[in-house]
């Protein structure tokens, strides 16, 4: 729900609402990354990194290009492993 509420901010041209939503969503690793403990929902990791990525491209259009490359670094560590046709966002 945060991913598309930020999007929407992002259509409507305001950024800094969209960061907010999805820094706030992203914040908590761990309340994001909890249900991987039930084995019927595997892939909430992704939803986390998702959020990060998208809140690295909303701040590169902010302009806050040192805050968007600590992001994307974040990011490309925890896909290291990831095959190589996995693609996190389209």
């Amino acid at each position: 729900m945060a991913e598309a509420l930020a999007d929407a901010l992002v259509r409507q041209g305001d950024l800094a609402k969209a960061a907010a939503v999805l820094e706030d969503a992203s914040r908590l690793k761990a309340a994001t990354v909890a249900p991987l403990s039930r084995p019927s929902e595997t892939f909430w990791g992704v939803f986390w990194l998702r959020l990060r990525a998208k809140l690295a491209i909303v701040y590169r259009q902010m302009g806050r290009a040192a805050d968007a490359d600590r992001l994307d670094a974040e990011v490309a560590k925890l896909l290291a492993a990831a095959d190589p046709d996995f693609h996190l966002l389209p």
